[in-house]
């Protein structure tokens, strides 16, 4: 949801017949929904394991998982988002801005520097999930994720 309401407001608020905005934050949202989805396991792989060590009567186990999966996530996300700033020229190239040109990449490079930076927090949030889901709360991860778009939303406007 995040990256159609960016869409759209980029769509919309770009200079008339530029498309090279949409351009860039197609191949950097591109790059950043593949680079976040290769982690899904942190939530994929969570849920069960903290749900088994709970099954067992086994909370500390539970917690260790938990503990577990969040420094993992952190570690990871902090190694994703080094690698996206690092590489983040060569990565959009592949991605598209190659073709589309010089000003696209530029664009590309803006929106993949804000959105790299979030890439811990993202995979906390998803091991997070996990976790949650292992405790049998579904309703908690998703007020997270409805909050979380609304904050984007507001922060497009701005």
């Amino acid at each position: 949801l995040m990256t159609i309401a960016d869409t759209a407001f980029v769509g919309r608020y770009s200079a008339p017949n530029d498309p090279y905005p949409l351009a860039g934050l197609g191949s950097a949202a591109a790059l950043l929904v593949f680079s976040f989805y290769v982690f899904n396991f942190l939530a994929t792989a969570t849920a069960p394991l903290v749900a088994k060590a709970r099954a067992s009567k086994d909370e500390k186990g539970a917690k260790l998982v938990g503990g577990q999966a969040l420094t993992l996530a952190l570690v990871l996300g902090t190694a994703l988002t080094l690698t996206l700033l690092i590489f983040r020229e060569p990565l959009l190239h592949v991605m598209g801005t190659g073709v589309t040109g010089v000003e696209a990449d530029h664009y590309g490079e803006q929106f993949l520097t804000v959105r790299a930076l979030a890439a811990p927090a993202v995979l906390i949030c998803s091991a997070s999930n996990g976790i949650l889901r292992g405790y049998l709360d579904t309703k908690t991860p998703t007020i997270i994720l409805l909050g979380s778009n609304v904050i984007n939303l507001l922060l497009d406007v701005v």
